[in-house]
């Protein structure tokens, strides 16, 4: 066990509830000392009135939990104190168990706890901190894969597989005369390896595209119903809608959850396809980078009011990802003839914003969209780190597949630093550095 530390597990201000940590030698002693009174039992809540140890003047009206070694997160006693939230008693609380005693927590030490005391390992551990950081419901669901221990039997799998490869290319080498001289199976099976670690190092390119969300991009002529359809998307008012030409300047974004996928909506400014002014012109260039640089582009017609223009805009930006958006559709049905003019090869989705009709159709097409531009979804994601890991290892496989014909010592001088970073990786807690490396990131209280 180690030396008794506090944080406040939840963020600074005014809230219905805090939560204050404690974990440690000593710390059912400490706690003990300002509620008087108290013997709490593992894991049943209890009511008490905490006082400060000095003069018994109250502190707070709190809810206790008391988690007995080593059945708790950190596998060392440990409290949460349920208080009232707010900016003076927490503090007050957190500032008494400091006085008393227990040294204020650094980012990520409870999970550190954790880890050393065999509570998790380094993959777990940093999938926690990926959940508290999701942006999107798809990392979460790849983070609590990692924290179920997917991530970590991939590793144990590789290190043995290696290591038994080891074995036989050793035994090769020193028995010569007593093992099978084809080798053709050791290169099979290091073929094999790779294949997979390719599997599992193409996994973080697939978590940094929904780290970074999809952009979404609605473009059109002026006063077409782009900002309409901006508010209709994301739920409330967010720009100024009138009759008038012209009312967005620039653009306007906000960010939205669907389908459990981060995506940033951008409301834009009316095109100006005879741009002169210099200011327009500046506008012009700013919006087509803009056009360019999204996942999805949404190009929306007025049903009453189609345009050669709008076929010409369509044309001039049409790509992949792109949907066309039939507006108003309330006040008429789109005109066949005009219809059959545009793209064949472009959806194309009909709403009223005004309504809100069809604007599930339009998320639909995006969410799919999205999906198909992913591909399958891996078992577990791969953060940074590990994927440098990973790399490493596949950078060393590379020098002994074909058309690389290295002798059987090569092979077994590879394979032992393969091993070797395999290892380290799985027993990470013996290294105090890497483990203040990556403790650094996570949030206090965790």
């Amino acid at each position: 066990m180690l030396d008794p530390v506090v944080a406040i597990a939840t963020s600074p201000g005014e809230s219905a509830l805090a939560v204050i940590r404690v974990t440690g030698d000593d710390c059912l002693q400490i706690v003990q000392q300002i509620a008087p009174g108290c013997s709490p039992s593992p894991r049943k809540a209890m009511h008490v009135l905490l006082k400060s140890p000095k003069d018994s003047s109250p502190l707070d009206d709190v809810i206790l939990l008391y988690y007995k070694a080593p059945s708790s997160y950190t596998g060392e006693d440990m409290f949460e104190i349920f208080c009232h939230g707010g900016i003076v008693t927490v503090q007050s609380i957190y500032e008494t168990l400091v006085g008393m005693g227990c040294r204020p927590a650094p980012p990520g030490e409870f999970t550190k706890r954790a880890l050393l005391n065999g509570k998790m390992d380094i993959f777990q551990a940093e999938s926690i901190e990926q959940i508290v950081r999701a942006r999107s419901q798809k990392e979460v669901e790849l983070s609590l894969q990692t924290l179920e221990g997917k991530l970590s039997r991939t590793f144990h799998q590789l290190h043995h597989r290696f290591a038994d490869l080891q074995v036989e290319i050793e035994a090769k080498i020193s028995f010569p005369d007593d093992v099978p001289s084809d080798d053709s199976s050791i290169f099979i099976e290091l073929k094999k390896c790779s294949q997979e670690l390719q599997k599992h190092i193409q996994s973080f390119s697939y978590l940094k595209k929904i780290q970074s969300g999809f952009s979404l991009t609605l473009m059109g002529r002026t006063n077409v119903g782009k900002s309409t359809l901006f508010n209709a998307l994301i739920g409330y008012d967010r720009t100024l809608v009138s009759p008038y030409p012209s009312t967005t300047h620039d653009y306007v974004s906000e960010e939205v959850i669907w389908d459990g996928f981060s995506i940033h909506i951008y409301d834009t400014a009316g095109y100006i396809s005879d741009a002169v002014h210099p200011l327009d012109i500046i506008f012009n260039d700013r919006m087509t980078s803009l056009f360019h640089s999204s996942f999805q582009l949404v190009y929306i017609i007025d049903t009453v009011d189609f345009q050669n223009e709008d076929l010409a805009l369509i044309n001039q930006y049409k790509r992949s990802n792109m949907i066309i958006v039939v507006n108003k559709t309330d006040i008429s049905s789109p005109d066949p003839s005009w219809m059959q003019k545009l793209p064949p090869d472009i959806p194309i989705v009909e709403v009223s914003a005004k309504n809100k009709t069809g604007i599930d159709h339009l998320i639909h097409h995006v969410t799919t969209d999205i999906r198909n531009s992913l591909g399958p979804s891996p078992d577990h994601y791969v953060n940074e780190r590990q994927h440098t890991v990973l790399i490493r290892i596949q950078q060393i496989l590379q020098r002994l597949l074909p058309p690389s014909k290295p002798f059987l010592d090569q092979v077994a001088e590879d394979l032992n630093e393969i091993v070797y970073i395999l290892k380290e990786e799985l027993n990470v807690s013996h290294s105090r550095k890497m483990l203040d490396d990556i403790f650094s990131h996570f949030c206090i209280g965790k």
